[in-house]
């Protein structure tokens, strides 16, 4: 267990560090991955010490039921970031879908205020 955990925070390690990153960042990216590894290590082990001695490992807890409102209001401020900025469609694809037309068009309105609030609101859902 030690050697592939070892092999694994060295692989880590060598993929977080860039050539060109300055030495102070390289130092503490290297410290932090190190002080990280070693919590992982203590929880690879009891895991494989508790399979050994035949414990189940612990359930996880179930989640937290949310309030409906909360869960509602969550759908639509993902329904909204999705639509204003979906990270899986082209550019092609949003300019098929009405819904991107209609932020569009919220987000260039000049008048009373709108495109203003448009931003701040974008800013908040983020």
């Amino acid at each position: 267990v030690a050697k592939v955990l070892d092999a694994a925070r060295k692989a880590v390690t060598a993929d977080a560090l860039d050539p060109d990153m300055p030495r102070p960042l390289r130092s503490a990216v290297t410290f932090v991955l190190g002080a990280v590894f070693a919590d992982v290590e203590v929880e690879v082990r009891e895991h494989v010490l508790g399979l050994l001695h035949g414990r189940a490992p612990p359930a996880p807890p179930p989640p937290p039921r949310r309030n409906p409102l909360a869960r509602a209001l969550h759908g639509l401020r993902a329904a909204i970031l999705y639509t204003a900025k979906p990270y899986d469609l082209s550019v092609w694809r949003q300019l098929r879908s009405p819904g991107f037309w209609l932020l569009k068009a919220v987000s260039v309105f000049p008048l009373y205020g709108v495109q203003p609030a448009y931003f701040i609101l974008t800013f908040l859902l983020i």
